[in-house]
C-alpha cells in the first residue's frame, strides 16, 4: 500500500515536472511584446520575423522621443537618465533618436570601409538620447588607433531586445556581412515576466529507500523534501545561453569572427539598495530587486558564457572586470544595468582594444600590411594630384597674362 501511494505521488510529480518543462520550453526567450502601445514610436514589430525592429528613417526630437517613451511606459526606467539630460545643454528640439535606412541607430557614415563590426545588443548599446552610443565611441577609438584601415561599426541594438528576438532577426542582418560581430545580450532575458529555467547535475535522490531519476529532483526537493528558492545558483544555467550559442554559430558559419561580451550588472553600489531596485521597476519579478540574487545571477551568466566561448570557439570579454578598474562606476550607471552617456564613453575604452584585436585577427597580417601601404599612399597621391592641378591652372593662366602685356 505504501509503495502504491509512493508511486502515485511520484506519478503526480512527474506529470507536474513534465508540464512545467513544457511551459518553460514554450515561454523561454519569448519575443518582446508586439503590442504597439507598449513600444516607443521608433520601435516596430516585424510579423514575419516575430521580433522587434527599429523604424527605418525615423527621426524625432528629444521632446518627442521622451513623450513616446512615457506613453509606452518606459519613462520609469529612464527617469534617472531624463534627470541627467535635463541638467545638460540638450534642447527639447535637438534630435533624440535617428534611425538609418537599414533600421539601425544612425551614426556617421564611413565611405568604403575596409572592415565592418556589427554590434548586436539591447538598450545598453543602443545608447541614451544624449551623446554618442557605445558602438559610436568604439568605432572612433578603433579608427583613431588602427590607422591601417577604415572601420565601420553598425549598431544593430534594440532597447529590450532578448536573445530570442536577436535570433529571429538574423535574416534581416544577412546583408551586413560583418567581419566581426560583438554580442552583448542576455540581461533583457532575465527581466521577462516568465519562469526562469535551471538544470541540475546528473545524480539521483533516495526517498524511502527508492532511487528516483534526476528528472524528479527539482520538484521533489521543492515540493516534498524542503522548500527552495526559484533560483538554484549552484546548478543554474541561464536560458539565454542556448540562444547566444545559436547566434554565434550562425555568424561563424557565415565567416564572421565573434566576440561574446559578458554583460555588466551593477550590484555593489550603495545607491542600489533593494528598495531602490524595486522603485526602478516594481512590475518586475521580486527576485530582480534582490542584490544578492542579482550578483549570483551575473556571476553564473559570465561563467556559462565563458564556457560557451570555449566550446564554440569565439572570443570572450568579461565586462564585469571593467568595474574593478572603474573609479566612479556609480556615475557610469543610471540603474543596475544601463549606462549613462559618460558611462558608455568610459566603457568603450575597455572594449575597444579586444574588439580591434578581433578585427586585426580577422583581416590577417597580409591584408593589414596591404591596407596600411594603400592608405599610406592616399595622402601622398592626393597631395600630388592637388599639386598637378595647381600647376595646370598656373600654366593655363600664363598665356593669358602674356597676351595682356
Amino acid at each position: 500500500m505504501k509503495r502504491r501511494a509512493l508511486y502515485t505521488i511520484i506519478g503526480a510529480i512527474l506529470a507536474a515536472e513534465a508540464m512545467s518543462g513544457i511551459i518553460l520550453h514554450l515561454t523561454d526567450g519569448a519575443p518582446a511584446s508586439n503590442e504597439a502601445d507598449k513600444r516607443p514610436a521608433y520601435v516596430s514589430w516585424d510579423d514575419d520575423l516575430q521580433a522587434p525592429a527599429l523604424v527605418p528613417n525615423y527621426k524625432a526630437s528629444y521632446a518627442d522621443v521622451q513623450k513616446t517613451q512615457r506613453q509606452a511606459g518606459w519613462l520609469k526606467q529612464n527617469a534617472i537618465q531624463d534627470v541627467e539630460l535635463a541638467l545638460t545643454t540638450l534642447k527639447p528640439t535637438d534630435t533624440g533618436v535617428e534611425i538609418d535606412a537599414q533600421g539601425m541607430r544612425k551614426s556617421a557614415t564611413i565611405e568604403s570601409p575596409d572592415a565592418t563590426l556589427l554590434f548586436l545588443g539591447d538598450a545598453v548599446s543602443f545608447g541614451t538620447l544624449q551623446g554618442k552610443s557605445l558602438p559610436d565611441h568604439i568605432e572612433k577609438l578603433i579608427q583613431d588607433n588602427a590607422q591601417k584601415y577604415k572601420i565601420e561599426v553598425l549598431n544593430a541594438s534594440i532597447p529590450g531586445q532578448t536573445t530570442k528576438d536577436a535570433l529571429n532577426r538574423l535574416p534581416a542582418l544577412a546583408d551586413t556581412n560583418p567581419d566581426v560581430v560583438a554580442i552583448y545580450l542576455g540581461l533583457s532575458d532575465f527581466y521577462q515576466k516568465r519562469p526562469l529555467a535551471y538544470t541540475v547535475p546528473s545524480y539521483t535522490l533516495t526517498l524511502f529507500g527508492v532511487k528516483l531519476p534526476q528528472t524528479f529532483e527539482s520538484t521533489l526537493e521543492k515540493k516534498v523534501l524542503k522548500p527552495l528558492t526559484e533560483l538554484r545558483m549552484a546548478y543554474y544555467t541561464p536560458p539565454a545561453i542556448d540562444n547566444i550559442r545559436k547566434i554565434a554559430e550562425h555568424f561563424k558559419a557565415n565567416g564572421s569572427r565573434v566576440v561574446l561580451i559578458a554583460p555588466i550588472m551593477l550590484t555593489d553600489a550603495p545607491i542600489l539598495s533593494d528598495t531602490t531596485l524595486e522603485k526602478l521597476d516594481s512590475s518586475l519579478p521580486e527576485w530582480t530587486h534582490d542584490k544578492d540574487i542579482l550578483k549570483q545571477l551575473n556571476a553564473r551568466f559570465s561563467e556559462e558564457l565563458t564556457k560557451l566561448a570555449q566550446t564554440v570557439g569565439t572570443d570572450i570579454v568579461n565586462a564585469s572586470d571593467w568595474l574593478k578598474i572603474t573609479v566612479n562606476n556609480q556615475d557610469a550607471f543610471y540603474d543596475n544595468r544601463h549606462l549613462t552617456s559618460s558611462g558608455a564613453q568610459a566603457f568603450s575604452y575597455y572594449l575597444a582594444l579586444p574588439l580591434r584585436t578581433a578585427v586585426d585577427n580577422k583581416l590577417g597580417q597580409d591584408e593589414l600590411d596591404a591596407l596600411f601601404e594603400q592608405n599610406a599612399k592616399e595622402p601622398e597621391e592626393a597631395e600630388a594630384a592637388a599639386k598637378a592641378a595647381r600647376e595646370a591652372e598656373e600654366q593655363a593662366d600664363a598665356p593669358a597674362e602674356g597676351q595682356a602685356e
